[in-house]
């Protein structure tokens, strides 16, 4: 290599772990030697900064230029940066195919496929990793968390502290094995390992939260001033919400009502903030779910083609509702385990029904078939030893008609529940990526609506196919509506049940210190000291109807022929556009006016060569443009013929 080409290199590497990425960026604008290093370079530093349409472009250059493992290594990395998992995990195993021995391409591919709840194939890939590299903390972290997941509690305290013992520096490994000893209801050895993680990282904002959850506080707490120090200079948006949590609880301990709103309105509107949002999403979800009902609830499956199995008892309702309760009464049975919230059916369920927006082709049977054997392959990652166990994932209620066929043997328990208890309950609790519905009061009041709507609407069509059981009768008469749900779940009495707060099992959810305490009567009347401050929720809540009813599906239909209507004209200026700016380009230029709107003086230009990038790049515009908009249109298609279905129902 030339002597000056190698000095190149490094000036740009230099800038580069400089972190200085825009300047490694114009730096290497300036070359044209080894493309496969500058691309590769161009296309990281782009990531960093989050570039990401840029990144994409030049991890394509490179990968034009020549296969490389580091390529499709760092191409992964960015379309996981990006949340887009399964293209991560495709381009990591391709990364994988050109070399074999990565472990941490592993450990990645099994971070997707943790933050894509399959905690099943996290595990396993998890494995892989460790196996190669024993000596990596992060590796046993990551490892310890997918056996939390799938509820083995021992193998995950193992690899937690076999994380720190690999990286006692490192405060993630302490806070992490906090939060598990929290979940198994050892609280003075959750504070020992916080109070560790805070001696390395006094500002991480994260462990003062999780403090909070397991402390009570007055005026004078030592805490409670130290994270008042940290208010005064935390700017970290995502770090000040954290923040902002954990003061709204030590507010509310106080109870000082006003600060305690003050920080819990910040810390909501602050993560909604640091988090893209858009609450239509969950409205058009409800509607495809009830037009998918529609289309087939008279579908016949053949019960043939249904792999066996262990009986699931799903337990669903809103967050917040009882359902960690019920799921503890039930576990406590020797003949139940309790497998916690799991994701595996939603996952599976949401493709069948991505194929319907896509309007690809399936058999409804084949459907609920793969969906149950996918569903049971992904249940033995949790080596479940009872006959039945519960999965109680509260959102599963959007899909109860494919539950209902494609496991015609399972217990159905819904939690109905007081909605201004649920609702208030949900709004002051920090939940993690997916719930962010609840971090604003009238988005909140507009869920539960939507909620109420559609198990109505499935509770006319099965019957007693679902048990509905009312949170606030189960506190009050505990014993009577115990034996009424274990006498649905056709299980024998057993005293345990009422005595759930000894269950030793881990409980990973916002109500784990609730349910070790026995049955706590009145909660759901505890709204009532903040009325003041929950009149946007209560306003929603009073409202007659849903986004979901005839009325409403009515305007949505006429607003959504308005929209199609409008897009269409506006791809017919588009394209008028490029075909001016594309023509421009070509040997006579035409001598005609360009559309009203666009840039003047197309049609006086008299050298070819004039402006010639700048055409080109508009026509592209202009094509990306007609492209979007008619993409835009075959979705508002596609919801069109959903509401107007809705509308015929």
């Amino acid at each position: 290599m030339n002597p000056n080409t190698e000095t190149i290199k490094n000036n740009i590497l230099e800038l580069y772990n400089a972190k200085k990425y825009k300047e490694a960026i114009e730096e290497a604008k300036k070359h044209d030697f080894d493309n496969l290093f500058l691309y590769n370079l161009m296309a990281s530093c782009y990531k960093y900064i989050k570039e990401y349409e840029n990144s994409l472009e030049y991890f394509q250059k490179a990968l034009a230029e020549g296969q490389n493992y580091h390529i499709y290594y760092n191409l992964a990395n960015l379309y996981e940066m990006m949340e887009k998992y399964d293209d991560a995990i495709k381009n990591y195993e391709l990364s994988l195919s050109l070399e074999k021995n990565q472990p941490l391409c592993l450990q990645n591919i099994g971070h997707c496929h943790m933050q894509a709840k399959r905690s099943d194939k996290a595990l396993a890939y998890l494995k892989k990793a460790y196996k190669l590299d024993k000596k990596n903390a992060a590796i046993a972290n990551s490892l310890a968390t997918a056996y939390k997941d799938v509820s083995d509690a021992s193998s995950a305290t193992k690899y937690y502290k076999e994380a720190i013992k690999l990286d006692p520096k490192n405060p993630n490994g302490y806070n992490n094995i906090g939060v598990h000893y929290m979940n198994l209801n050892e609280k003075e050895k959750a504070l020992e390992c916080y109070a560790k993680a805070l001696e390395i990282k006094p500002d991480d904002m994260v462990t003062h939260r999780h403090i909070t959850m397991i402390s009570k506080y007055d005026k004078d707490s030592d805490h409670l001033a130290q994270m008042l120090e940290f208010e005064k200079k935390t700017t970290d948006k995502e770090q000040l919400c954290q923040l902002c949590y954990a003061l709204a609880k030590a507010h509310e301990d106080i109870g000082d009502y006003d600060k305690f709103f003050h920080y819990l309105n910040l810390a909501s509107e602050l993560r909604l903030q640091t988090n893209e949002y858009d609450f239509q999403k969950e409205t058009n979800t409800f509607k495809l779910v009830k037009y998918f009902h529609n289309k087939h609830k008279d579908s016949k499956v053949d019960k043939r083609k249904l792999v066996k199995g262990k009986q699931p008892i799903f337990v669903i309702g809103m967050p917040r509702s009882g359902t960690t309760l019920v799921e503890q009464i039930l576990s406590s049975h020797s003949s139940v385990h309790g497998a916690g919230e799991l994701y595996y059916f939603s996952n599976l369920a949401k493709k069948t029904l991505e194929k319907v927006l896509k309007k690809e082709d399936y058999d409804y049977s084949k459907e609920v078939a793969n969906l149950r054997k996918g569903y049971y392959e992904a249940i033995k990652a949790h080596n479940i030893k009872e006959p039945i166990f519960v999965d109680k994932m509260p959102e599963n209620f959007k899909f109860v008609h494919m539950m209902i066929d494609a496991f015609p043997e399972a217990k159905i328990v819904h939690l109905n529940r007081d909605p201004m208890a649920v609702c208030w309950s949900m709004y002051k609790q920090y939940f993690h990526a997916g719930i962010y519905y609840s971090c604003n009061q009238r988005y909140l009041g507009r869920f539960h609506k939507l909620y109420q709507h559609i198990m109505k609407y499935y509770n006319e069509a099965y019957g007693n196919k679902i048990y509905n059981l009312n949170y606030e009768a189960l506190t009050e008469n505990q014993e009577e509506e115990t034996r009424k749900l274990l006498e649905y779940c056709e299980l024998p009495w057993e005293d345990s049940c009422l005595e759930f707060h000894k269950n030793k099992r881990a409980v990973a959810t916002a109500s784990n210190q609730q349910v070790r305490k026995g049955m706590y009567k009145g909660s759901s009347k505890a709204w009532k000291k903040y009325e003041k401050y929950l009149q946007p929720l209560m306003e929603e809540l009073d409202k007659e109807g849903c986004a979901l009813d005839n009325k409403a599906l009515d305007g949505i239909y006429h607003d959504t022929i308005n929209q199609i209507r409008h897009l269409k004209q506006l791809m017919g200026i588009t394209q008028t556009a490029r075909n001016v700016y594309a023509n421009a380009l070509k040997k006579e230029v035409p001598k005609k006016q360009a559309p009203k709107g666009q840039t003047q003086g197309i049609a006086t230009i008299n050298d070819k060569n004039y402006l010639i990038d700048d055409l080109s790049q508009k026509a592209k515009e202009y094509l990306a443009s007609y492209k979007a908009s008619q993409e835009r249109v075959e979705l508002l298609e596609r919801k069109l013929e959903i509401a107007k279905t809705a509308l015929q129902q």
